[in-house]
């Protein structure tokens, strides 16, 4: 089972087989528990990425059932992979070491006072010190996606989003000096997730929100939820402020897909927030109209109290 998992025995002690395995895995080893058949295949995929294709023959004791393995096949890491972990290294160090080096050397060009600065001089700086700002939010913009979008598997536990969205709204606050009293919510339930990439996600909609917020009228956030069929449970983050063309309700998941030149941010929120979604096994949806507000439909699994037992 460790060269399976590779897990260390005492990470694996006490655990059920949903902690190991992924959801789909998890079911179909219920399922041959379940069925009179005296083998099984499938496909085990464990929470930290290791994939064996396996055959197992099972025998049925009095209060237990032993599986023993008769074959198995180990799936190799794809290239794929590999390559996603280099572009996470250049975006990380590659690219935004020159960038951090620009913004020093524009600093250092400004405190020396034996320099002669002329406007025109002065106003270049300006320039070249925003663009690089904006390149270095650009990078941090794709390290985020690149991190949800090919990670390692993490293991899913309960999270109960209602401390998640407390931890992201107080950070939004923080950064855009918000009053509590602009964000309504519901009690939200307990879901199967990893409590910081849920963090992440909420953050990414509440940003968004304010980001885009109508200067009209004050900005107004609302935050729903109702369960749906098979264990799963659907949050509505719902805001009063600029919407946008509904024939672009797909198109704004996109990375870096700016319907607004001229609002903040770099197009990257709803992408990133999708990647996170579906490493949950969920999905996310846009409903809006200009002028009007948007919101945003997630569904993600629910704990249910069984499972909790």
């Amino acid at each position: 089972m460790l060269q399976f998992t590779t897990y260390s025995a005492a990470s694996l002690v006490g655990k059920s087989i949903r902690n190991v395995f992924t959801p789909e895995t998890a079911q179909w080893i219920e399922q041959a528990i379940e069925q009179s058949a005296p083998t099984a295949r499938g496909l085990l995929i464990t929470q930290n990425g290791a994939k064996i294709d396996i055959t197992c023959e099972i025998t049925r004791e009095e209060q237990s059932i032993r599986f023993t393995y008769a074959e198995r096949v180990e799936i190799p890491k794809s290239v794929l992979s590999e390559e996603w972990s280099l572009m996470s290294k250049v975006v990380s160090h590659d690219l935004r070491e020159p960038l951090r080096k620009i913004l020093l050397y524009i600093d250092m060009i400004r405190g020396n006072t034996q320099n002669v600065i002329t406007p025109d001089s002065r106003m270049l700086l300006q320039v070249t010190n925003d663009l690089s700002y904006q390149a270095m939010q650009l990078l941090d913009a794709i390290q985020l996606y690149i991190s949800f979008a090919h990670a390692t598997r993490r293991t899913l536990r309960p999270v109960n989003l209602n401390e998640v969205l407390n931890k992201s709204w107080h950070k939004v606050q923080e950064e855009n000096g918000l009053s509590s009293q602009i964000l309504t919510a519901t009690k939200l339930p307990v879901v199967w997730g990893h409590s910081d990439t849920l963090q992440a996600l909420f953050y990414q909609l509440l940003d968004n929100a304010v980001k885009f917020s109508s200067p009209e009228r004050p900005l107004q956030i609302a935050i729903e939820t109702s369960e749906t069929e098979q264990n799963m449970v659907q949050i509505r983050v719902q805001d009063n402020g600029l919407g946008f063309d509904p024939a672009y309700q797909t198109d704004v998941f996109q990375l870096f897909k700016q319907l607004n030149r001229n609002t903040a941010g770099c197009g990257a929120g709803l992408a990133i927030s999708q990647k996170i979604v579906e490493s949950h096994r969920g999905n996310i949806q846009a409903q809006t109209q200009i002028g009007e507000g948007t919101t945003i439909t997630l569904t993600l699994p629910e704990a249910s109290k069984v499972q909790l037992n």
